[in-house]
């Protein structure tokens, strides 16, 4: 007569092989804003484009890392609060710190614990604020593509390159000051691709095999987003890709209900599914409204193994998990004969 004990040990390994195949660990690829990669990073890189429209507040001295309005891709500036206690490197109060739990985020967590790494706010020049909550008296950043009538915060800034042009004004409700007779919202058309403040660029390259990937963003004031494959395409996103910057004008940073802007609330969440190996590009278009302080954040999980949003595309499961389930099963049918026969 068989040991029961031999009977415990079969069980135990045709249980193992079983378990391991419905549990198998997914591997994943994280990627944040402010990583450190740098713009030379190769394959995982990350850099700001200045826009040839983009004009500057005047009074500020701080010129952005590079040559003024030529479009060359930089290292982006991070604000992280570096610096002496006057330079203008922290994020607004007002914006979504990565370190507080978000009810958008999957498992209502931080972004830095779902990404499992730490983002930072970036822009292209110190247009933060102070460590002590000071903002520049003439705005440290004035990224705008058309400026502001009249104006506003450290004084006037227009750039009538961008086509098409920016609506004349609006009701600033952040500041509480009509920047013209015109009634908010009047709905900002040129709000599009080609007219952003600045383009921030990551890429992110992935090994052989079907991934699924979860985005999200937040930019003062808001943004459009794309992201294009090893083919240099538009994948196939939820809910767009591209993805259009929404068109209210100076609320949009502290807008509670439209993505993507900069109050936790307002932060947008992107979905992808089936996704092959290769290079992956996400390309941030963000626009500052008005004179003010300017910056983006963002933060992302390519997952390999699990099929997290099979809304989106439909994926086949890996050879080995397949292989693995079925030495499973087997094993426990053979295990189920050879208890019956003894």
């Amino acid at each position: 007569m068989r040991s029961p004990y031999s009977y415990r040990i079969v069980f135990s390994f045709v249980c193992a092989l079983l378990i391991g195949s419905w549990s198998e660990t997914a591997q994943a690829v994280s990627f944040a804003s402010g990583d450190g990669t740098g713009c030379t990073g190769g394959d995982f890189s990350e850099c700001v484009s200045v826009n040839t429209k983009t004009t500057y507040q005047p009074g500020w001295s701080q010129p952005e890392p590079g040559t003024t309005g030529s479009n060359t891709p930089l290292n982006v500036v991070v604000l992280n609060g570096s610096g002496s206690s006057t330079t203008y490197l922290t994020e607004h109060p007002a914006w979504y710190h990565p370190t507080d739990a978000n009810g958008i985020i999957t498992g209502i967590q931080s972004l830095n614990s779902f990404i499992g790494e730490t983002a930072h706010w970036v822009s292209y020049t110190t247009s933060g604020v102070r460590n002590d909550g000071a903002i520049h008296p003439f705005l440290p950043a004035v990224p705008n593509y058309c400026g502001t009538s009249p104006g506003g915060g450290g004084g006037g800034n227009l750039n009538p390159t961008g086509n098409p042009p920016c609506t004349p004004g609006f009701y600033d409700e952040r500041n509480n000051q009509a920047r013209s007779v015109e009634p908010y919202p009047p709905g900002d058309t040129g709000r599009q691709i080609g007219n952003q403040t600045a383009k921030f660029t990551e890429r992110v390259t992935l090994g052989a095999g079907s991934w699924d990937m979860e985005l999200y963003a937040w930019t003062d004031d808001t943004l459009a987003l794309e992201v294009l494959g090893p083919d240099n395409n538009l994948i196939a996103m939820n809910p767009s890709n591209p993805f259009p910057a929404h068109t209210n004008t100076s609320i949009a940073c502290a807008d509670q209900t439209n993505p993507v802007a900069c109050v936790p609330s307002a932060g947008g969440k992107f979905t992808a599914s089936g996704l092959g190996g290769g290079t992956y590009t996400f390309n941030f278009y963000s626009f500052q409204v008005g004179s003010d302080v300017f910056g983006s954040l963002w933060g992302g999980v390519f997952t390999q193994g699990e099929d997290l949003f099979p809304g989106n595309v439909g994926e086949v499961p890996e050879p080995a998990s397949v292989v693995l389930m079925a030495s499973g099963l087997v094993g426990l049918g053979l295990f189920r004969r050879w208890y019956k026969e003894s």
